[in-house]
């Protein structure tokens, strides 16, 4: 998708990239070779000038509106039969810090909500007792009691793991969840769509060609997912551009992403973060670049969401000038990154989080990931 768009405001200092920066506003899609370029500017006044033009073409492609919902995330479980590096979530079996919950209790997990919801985030380990029955029955008991709540449910590896366990199609069992009140997929699963990363990251999981073909079957049965790229762990900015090409060119084909999540890797209580306290990361590209690049190559997303959660309050507030135009949700229940990090330092609610975006001079729009 191409579009002409207004000048920025600000112009790089470099000649090559003034050059580039009109391309762009021409309407020439991004080519990798340019995205890598811009992940690896390091001068401020180019840094600057390539935030400034990600926020000229958020503008032009989504206006001044600043999305969030109110979401509960429900987790039925955190024992796993995986054993990934960057995880900070799973149990095994026996460990006590692990749970299980059947579906009437977290039923009541959202009978128990005091603030008003608009959609309950579902994800949980790999497990056997978390079949395609059990998930059928919470599905069916969640839009039965709250039929407005929007159901984002289940990673691809959760989709690929019910599907070795059953021994059913992925499309049938996407068709018999989404018969059962699923609304949509959220991204986890993606990390970095390079499986030399993945491979050190989560070994036995499914590969990147395979996580693109659940997201794929998804759209062909009219489920919109969501996209992810988690950063800040063992993955080059070439890995970063390989990413977003492929998440571009499955975009192109079947237009079933609704969001672009950057997620920033949590270190701490995980075997990775261990590890990369001595090996370092790979790069240093700003979150804020991160996000701007993303803006600019994937020209056929609108929604590019600023995890606050994940990259902290400011960070995403800055985001928001640098191509986002999404702050997230309110996170009510979260247990990924907590349970990765040393919890959050603040709370947000429904009102907490628009005041936020009007003091960016935004307007506030509280949605699901239905409507986005």
């Amino acid at each position: 998708m191409t579009t002409t768009i207004p000048h920025p405001p600000l112009l790089p200092k470099t000649p090559w990239l003034r050059t580039l920066f009109e391309a762009i506003i021409s309407g020439e899609r991004l080519s990798e070779e340019h995205a890598l370029q811009l992940l690896l500017l390091k001068d401020d006044e180019d840094l600057q000038a390539l935030w400034s033009l990600a926020d000229q073409v958020r503008k032009q492609r989504v206006g001044d509106v600043v999305y969030y919902s109110s979401t509960l995330y429900l987790y039925p479980t955190n024992f796993c039969t995986y054993n990934c590096t960057f995880c900070s979530f799973y149990a095994k079996p026996g460990d006590p810090k692990g749970w299980y919950y059947t579906p009437e209790q977290l039923l009541e997990q959202i009978a128990q909500v005091h603030n008003p919801i608009t959609e309950v985030h579902i994800v949980a380990g790999c497990t056997p007792s978390c079949d395609l029955h059990y998930y059928t029955k919470l599905f069916s008991l969640i839009k039965h009691a709250y039929p407005d709540v929007h159901i984002k449910a289940l990673t691809a590896i959760e989709y690929a793991y019910l599907e070795s366990l059953h021994n059913i199609p992925i499309k049938e069992i996407l068709t018999i969840l989404k018969e059962a009140g699923l609304d949509s997929i959220p991204g986890g699963g993606a990390e970095i769509l390079v499986d030399k990363v993945r491979d050190l990251l989560a070994p036995g999981r499914i590969s990147s060609a395979r996580y693109l073909e659940i997201h794929k079957t998804a759209h062909e049965l009219g489920i919109p997912t969501n996209s992810i790229m988690l950063c800040y762990h063992r993955e080059t900015p070439e890995d970063i551009v390989t990413h977003l090409k492929l998440l571009r060119e499955l975009q192109d084909e079947t237009r079933g992403f609704k969001n672009f999540v950057i997620l920033k890797f949590a270190n701490i209580n995980n075997a990775l973060g261990r590890r990369l306290k001595k090996l370092g990361v790979p790069h240093a590209i700003p979150p804020r670049s991160l996000m701007a690049v993303s803006r600019l190559f994937l020209d056929n997303f609108l929604n590019l969401k600023a995890m606050w959660n994940y990259l902290g309050i400011e960070e995403a507030l800055h985001m928001l000038s640098c191509g986002a135009n999404d702050l997230s949700s309110t996170h009510q229940g979260e247990k990924v990154f907590e349970m990765a990090s040393l919890g959050y330092p603040v709370k947000l609610d429904i009102e907490g989080m628009a005041n936020l975006i009007q003091k960016q001079g935004r307007i506030p729009c509280l949605t699901n990931s239905k409507n986005v």
